[in-house]
């Protein structure tokens, strides 16, 4: 926390945010103008640039390749924008230098470290007594790591169709407790990673085993290097958009009707304002109050 503005503002969570957003969106003439312009640039080109991108390429390969791969937009903004910010010399935030404790170490040393000492921990040898003091005890750590793993387990599939929610579900469970016992973070679902993951063509779990693996190789000190000079005004474009159009028409939200637009209104608001845990949790508790039985619980109570 701290002064933005003329405002010493208290704020924390989702509705911190929000100021940031608001007061940001009302002095424009602060703004960045290279910043702006790299962001509108891959902005426009991922959202609406793939018809051009087919075009330019069928006429470059005398029409034996009709359409681009998947996302190929997405890397024309990426490899476009570097560029363009290079020859600028500009001066905004880049992705930089990925820290190592290894620079020297090649992507071969990695694979071997990884396939021969990956185990750090194994689960029975782990503080859990430590864990369940930090987290408040046994039912708090219980309570919050099941509304985690619900809004981490909901942002992977809410954008997804038909998808087998049990294996899913199952899948996450694996990838943390293989995680913990590597030494790494929770495995963890995000929306906009998701969204961005279909507007690119995923269709199959394949996709975040390729993503999973490239992002192993990007982190060899040999090829980190060449992401550090790009800007990360064109990372944040490319989130941006995935997630804009459900943002500013959210047509699933607009065709809920009466319980379950108060429901999902209402966790709208508590997302936004909170984290998406409270959220989560507020909008279950709404359920719960507004569920015909509790309807009638009360009815009957009243009588």
């Amino acid at each position: 926390p701290g002064p933005i503005g003329s405002f010493d503002w208290k704020l924390a969570g989702g509705a911190a945010a929000v100021y940031r957003l608001g007061w940001m969106l009302s002095q424009p003439w602060l703004w960045d103008a290279d910043t702006v312009l790299l962001s509108v640039l891959a902005l426009v080109i991922v959202m609406y640039g793939r018809p051009y991108i087919a075009q330019a390429l069928r006429a470059v390969t005398f029409r034996k390749v009709q359409e681009p791969v998947a996302g190929f937009e997405v890397i024309i903004a990426t490899l476009l924008g570097t560029l363009l910010a290079m020859a600028a010399q500009y001066q905004g935030s880049v992705v930089g230098k990925v820290p190592s404790k290894n620079d020297g170490g090649s992507f071969t040393d990695m694979a071997v470290n990884l396939a021969g000492g990956w185990v750090r921990q194994m689960p029975w040898e782990m503080p859990w007594a430590a864990l369940m003091e930090r987290l408040g005890g046994v039912i708090p750590a219980l309570l919050s790591a099941a509304a985690f793993a619900s809004v981490d387990f909901l942002g992977i599939v809410s954008v997804a169709d038909n998808v087998p929610l049990g294996r899913e579900l199952f899948g996450q469970g694996i990838g943390c407790l293989v995680s913990g016992v590597a030494g790494s973070a929770p495995v963890g679902g995000s929306l906009s990673r998701s969204l961005v993951a279909k507007m690119t063509g995923a269709s199959s779990p394949v996709a975040g085993f390729v993503a999973g693996l490239a992002t192993m190789a990007l982190a060899a000190p040999a090829l980190a290097g060449l992401l550090a000079p790009t800007p990360k005004a064109i990372l944040a474009a490319v989130v941006l958009a995935a997630v804009l159009p459900s943002v500013v028409y959210p047509k699933d939200m607009m065709a809920f009707k009466g319980r379950s637009a108060i429901v999902g209104w209402s966790t709208t608001a508590c997302t936004v304002l909170a984290d998406p845990t409270k959220g989560f949790v507020a909008g279950l508790i709404v359920h719960i109050l507004l569920h015909p039985s509790s309807l009638k619980l009360w009815s009957s109570k009243s009588a």
